[in-house]
Order: structure tokens, then sequence, then C-alpha cells
């Protein structure tokens, strides 16, 4: 009798177990309580947007959350807008750094899963009006002109001048 008992409990014991796992493995959690975004638009003072580049890290929007120390970086994409929807919901500092004039940085309350949208207008060193191109489709040239400005006639900070040395390669190959 205890021998058919235990051959029953032996086949009994696994499905209940599987049944159990299964039940209690409902809630997938994928969020870890990061729900906080940033979102907005990088624009100069006259309204238009100023590009950057997924592929660079050239101009960035600088997250740095309350009790950080190292901020973390969303790039600028090529239609001047950012965006993280994963930022760890506190007090964050939002900086741009790249080729613009310093602005002061904005303080944002992630708290709560709150969505932070801010336009940021920021001078960069140099605009670049619309191009006109000129030229035939048959034609084997094209013509660009365009014209580049400081803006407001604010100057960057000087710079040291850079030395180059000059290096004298080689002619013989080495065997």
């Amino acid at each position: 009798m205890k021998k058919q008992m235990y051959k029953k409990f032996r086949y009994i014991l696994p499905v209940y177990l599987a049944f159990l796992v299964a039940v209690s493995c409902e809630d997938t959690i994928t969020e870890y309580g990061f729900d906080g975004s940033v979102s907005g638009t990088l624009k100069d003072p006259s309204g238009l947007i100023i590009p950057g580049d997924l592929n660079s890290n050239n101009l960035v929007i600088n997250a740095l959350a309350e009790g950080d120390v190292i901020p973390i970086v969303i790039r600028v994409g090529g239609d001047g807008t950012f965006q993280n929807t994963k930022l760890f919901p506190v007090h964050t500092t939002i900086s741009v750094s790249g080729p613009v004039f310093p602005v002061e940085p904005v303080d944002a309350d992630l708290s709560g899963g709150k969505n932070y949208e801010h336009d940021i207008v920021v001078t960069p060193f140099i605009s670049i009006d619309t191009p006109s191109v000129s030229g035939t489709p048959s034609g084997s040239s094209v013509d660009i002109n365009y014209s580049m400005a400081g803006n407001g006639g604010k100057v960057a900070a000087v710079r040291e001048p850079v030395s180059y040395t000059h290096l004298t390669l080689p002619t013989k190959r080495i065997v």
C-alpha cells in the first residue's frame, strides 16, 4: 500500500510543482522603476532647429540624476529632437554640451514617472544659411552657394595655437 501511494505521489508532485511555477510567473518585470522621460527639441534663438547627429557624440543632452556623478548622454537627432524614456524617477539636471554657447542647466522633476518635455534654446557657434544650388542635370558641375556667420557677435573662448611636429617617414622598406 505504501509503495503504491509513493508511485502516485511521484507522478503527482512534479505536475503540482509545474502548476505552481506557471501560476506564480504571470507578471514579468521589465521596467525596474525607470519610468521617467525627457524629450524636446534643440532650437536657436530665431526658432530654427539645431540638427545633431545620432552617429556622433558632438551635440548631446546630459541628464544628471540626483546623487549620480556621471550623466546619461542623450544624442540629438538630425531633426533637432532628443528623447530618453527610461530615466530613474528623481530630480534630474539637464544640460547641453557641444558646439554651442553655454546655457543654464534646467532642473526636471521626474518623480512618479513624470514626462518632462522641454525645448532648449541655445546659440550655436556658427550658423549656416540655407544653401542655394545651381547647375543643370546634364552638366558636370554644380555650384553651391552658402554663407556662414558667427552668432550675435559672440566669440568662443580664445584657444592657444596648436603646434604640429613634422615627422619624416622612412623611404626604404624594412624587411
